[in-house]
């Protein structure tokens, strides 16, 4: 901890709450619990310039932003996002799009080391969704950390599925499943 307080004591204390702005709200916008200890420090650097370019109207250039924009979409449009909230809360001018661009690396580089992985949500099925299932569950659980079990089912229950679990993205079944179900399946 000490060693931490020592890094983190440069910033001001704006640029610590812009940073934890930044790391909360993308958590929330990508579903993913980001660990703020290891992308802290790196975006804290990248803040401070920048609230001091914001304050004096001075613009960089990103070069690479067409190429991030395609690349890592759904992240920048979280980053957009949080920085039009950022520059409200924290009256501040608003956050360019090349300022956008620098700071989705920054989160796309968090999730592309592949710590931060939002879990695949699962269902695992089964004749009458107990006994199988339940022994399939702990299994899949123990050797598949990037799954997240949301429920188990009986196969005969397919037609509940879509209204159910919509946001269900893969079923995990003992039995073939004969219906035509809108999610994958294994």
């Amino acid at each position: 901890m000490q060693g931490s307080l020592a890094i983190t004591s440069t910033f001001s204390s704006e640029v610590i709450q812009v940073t934890k702005a930044y790391i909360e709200g993308m958590s929330t916008s990508l579903g993913i619990d980001i660990d703020s200890q290891s992308i802290f420090i790196d975006l804290a650097n990248h803040i401070k310039p920048m609230l001091n370019r914001l304050g004096h109207k001075i613009r960089i250039k990103n070069s690479l932003l067409s190429q991030i924009k395609v690349t890592y979409e759904e992240v920048f449009l979280g980053v957009t996002n949080v920085s039009e909230w950022i520059s409200e809360t924290f009256n501040l001018p608003a956050i360019n799009d090349d300022e956008n661009g620098f700071i989705t690396l920054y989160f796309a580089k968090a999730i592309e080391t592949g710590q931060y992985h939002r879990p695949i949500k699962t269902l695992i099925m089964c004749t009458t969704g107990i006994g199988t299932s339940e022994l399939l569950k702990a299994k899949v659980s123990k050797k598949f950390p990037e799954l997240e079990i949301v429920d188990i089912v009986a196969s005969r229950n397919t037609n509940l599925l879509k209204e159910k679990y919509s946001d269900a993205e893969l079923i995990l079944s003992t039995v073939h499943i004969k219906e035509e179900v809108a999610i994958p399946y294994l």
